[in-house]
């Protein structure tokens, strides 16, 4: 008889617990796969997917080809997310390695699957690497810029690294 009671009080509280978890468990999308660190931007009009530079002034948009100071890129909506600001700051998270959505232009041509992606002069917006360089990291589908545009979101893989183009050193 008292491990029948034992029974109906464990059977119970799992009941309990599993309406409790799928009642109030979710998920959000998300635009990245990577920890985003929360950083204070200097600049207007910042978006989702830009590409961040980090100066001695502080962090800012890029907007310079082959830009050696990248160091990540503004995500919205991450995985995870460390904020360390005091209250009343504003900033925005930027995923330095895993997987994100990053704006690219058409400047240096089409973009493949597989593409190197560095910084390019239009603002905050990357661009098939064509030279030896730093690159942000690798496309994962090809660039599709819709009529009238030479800007768009792709994933990519962020790899932070210097890129030698030409050279028989495997990278």
């Amino acid at each position: 008889m008292r491990s029948l009671y034992k029974g109906i009080i464990f059977l119970v509280i799992f009941v309990v617990c599993l309406i409790t978890a799928t009642s109030f468990s979710y998920a959000e999308p998300v635009s990245s796969v990577g920890i985003a660190s929360y950083l204070e931007m200097n600049g207007d009009n910042i978006q989702d997917g830009d590409i961040v530079i980090a100066t001695a002034q502080g962090y800012f948009v890029s907007e310079i080809s082959y830009d050696p100071r990248m160091i990540g890129v503004i995500t919205t909506k991450p995985a995870v997310e460390l904020r360390a600001l005091e209250e009343g700051n504003k900033g925005y998270p930027v995923v330095s390695r895993g997987t994100a959505f990053v704006k690219v232009s058409n400047v240096n041509g089409a973009i493949k699957k597989g593409d190197f992606i560095t910084t390019s002069s239009v603002k905050g917006a990357g661009m098939k690497a064509t030279k030896s360089g730093y690159v942000l990291g690798e496309a994962l589908e090809e660039a599709a810029f819709p009529a009238g545009t030479n800007v768009t979101l792709i994933p990519m893989t962020l790899n932070l690294r210097f890129i030698q183009f030409g050279s028989n050193v495997p990278d």
